[in-house]
């Protein structure tokens, strides 16, 4: 893992701030209403779990950083009082600001006001556009033209074009449809036709019929269905309550296209996390990578450093690499020679793009946040120079489980999603609870997480230091003129 092993001695509260700070930072919590289960990342204290060592990695950076507890009740006062600051870490939970007993637009109102303080060029981690930019499935679409991207992704905003495009795109090639809102695989598909036989040579040669059979397999939980493609396209568009949709063993309601407020209310079995920001419902459709049996790797990222890749594999039998579905992670150092191709190919290559591409040129990068990638057979297969993938590839017509040559292969990278919604610091994970703060954590992993404070918190001066100097040069230039 990047970063040197931290040099201070242990503190579990909030060390005394600096006499004189380079700057002023402040750490944006928020205590909802409802008590522990509304506040599973709080500590005993109310705070979030990982909050001490975040602020205490910015002190020892030497700036100052408090904790800063949101009041949505007062929106006016807080933005009076946030005014002093000369930046911000967001770590309010996704949905927090949404839930029941909060005051009314309490998240649009602290949207806005995170909004004005990016306007006024002080830098929000993470700004609203960013987690919106960042944390919407359509960034897939914004990043194809990428090297961690595919070239072939779709997105459709309504039903309609869901229902021509998917008949089309899955007439000739396994699919993976992923819809906006939710994570831990909640709300995404692997698709395959029943009779492989029935696969098209190119795009567009056929369309699939409504009494197809489909394959499904639900990345939440790893269970299979076979349904019709009438039933699967009324599942996503209308809801599995619709006559037409059969019967369904999926927790997840469906209706992907029903109005965004509607499906607010719902909640999934499969995942309690909801999106942070509201954004345009919609669905994104990919060729389905069949090399996805044997993980998915995560870069951790502080702003543009990588700090830590972890390797995920699913267990035996399943295709997910979500939360419990996985055998224990390896954890590699960045530097790990395993990698190398793949951090040199995003760090180096696609990184710098990535901002002009999602749209967010004038926006920081988040402090920390994830990038999951796929692999897949880097063999000229269609995706990467061809927009419509217009040759199909072999091993992709297979039934779950794919097989996996042992052959020589050039392996390419795609990324499945990015995450930058309050990542956690997880080797405090120990202080989180009704009765637990940081003295619960172990020395092990109380190192482990403050070499990763410590390391933001260098990112964060230096992301100050940086916006210093271009105004200092920009007055310099206004004078010399």
């Amino acid at each position: 893992m990047a970063g040197t092993p931290t040099r201070h001695a242990r503190s579990d509260v909030v060390l005394p701030q600096p006499a004189c700070p380079r700057y002023r930072l402040a750490h944006i919590g928020f205590f909802s209403p409802g008590g522990p289960s509304r506040n599973k990342d709080k500590d005993k204290h109310g705070h979030r779990y990982d909050s001490v060592g975040i602020c205490n990695g910015v002190i020892h950076a030497g700036a100052s950083c408090v904790r800063f507890a949101y009041d949505p009740s007062d929106p006016e006062r807080m933005i009076e009082e946030l005014k002093s600051f000369d930046g911000y870490i967001v770590r309010i939970n996704p949905g927090q600001l949404s839930n029941p007993g909060v005051a009314e637009d309490a998240q649009r109102r602290f949207d806005d006001a995170m909004r004005r303080f990016v306007d006024d060029g002080k830098p929000v981690w993470s700004s609203p556009a960013v987690q919106s930019a960042m944390g919407a499935k359509d960034a897939l679409v914004k990043i194809k033209g990428l090297r961690c991207g595919l070239e072939c992704t779709r997105c459709y905003y309504d039903a309609a074009s869901f229902e021509e495009g998917f008949r089309t795109t899955a007439a000739f090639q396994p699919r993976v449809l992923k819809r906006n809102r939710g994570s831990a695989g909640e709300g995404v598909w692997l698709v395959w036709l029943r009779d492989k036989s029935r696969y098209c040579a190119r795009l567009g040669d056929r369309s699939l019929e409504d009494s197809e059979s489909l394959v499904l397999m639900e990345m939440c939980d790893n269970h299979v269905e076979e349904h019709t493609v009438r039933e699967f396209l009324a599942f996503c568009v209308k809801g599995a309550d619709a006559p037409e949709a059969g019967t369904w063993r999926s927790n997840h309601p469906g209706g992907f296209f029903r109005d965004e407020t509607a499906l607010s209310a719902e909640v999934s079995t499969c995942s309690a996390k909801k999106s942070s920001t509201a954004a345009a419902v919609h669905v994104v459709d990919q060729r389905l990578l069949p090399r996805i049996v044997e993980g998915e790797v995560r870069l951790l990222m502080v702003r543009d450093s990588l700090y830590q890749i972890v390797h995920k594999k699913p267990r035996e039998g399943g295709m997910s690499a979500v939360g419990t579905l996985v055998d224990a992670p390896s954890y590699f150092e960045p530097d790990a020679p395993e990698y190398a191709a793949l951090r040199n190919r995003f760090v180096s290559t696609d990184l710098p793009r990535l901002k002009r591409s999602l749209g967010l040129e004038t926006e920081p990068l988040p402090l920390l946040w994830t990038a999951d990638f796929i692999p897949r057979d880097g063999d000229g297969d269609g995706d990467e120079h061809s927009e419509e993938c217009p040759e199909r590839k072999s091993d992709e017509n297979e039934d779950p489980p794919f097989s996996v040559s042992d052959d020589a292969r050039v392996t390419e990278w795609s990324v499945g999603e990015f995450n930058c919604s309050c990542v956690g610091v997880s080797p405090f994970l120990a202080a989180a609870g009704v009765d637990r703060d940081m003295t619960n954590v172990s020395d092990e992993d109380y190192k482990r997480g403050m070499r990763l404070c410590d390391m933001m918190g260098e990112q964060v001066v230096q992301a100050l230091d940086e916006r210093r100097a271009q105004a200092e040069a920009a007055r310099g230039d206004g004078g010399a003129e």
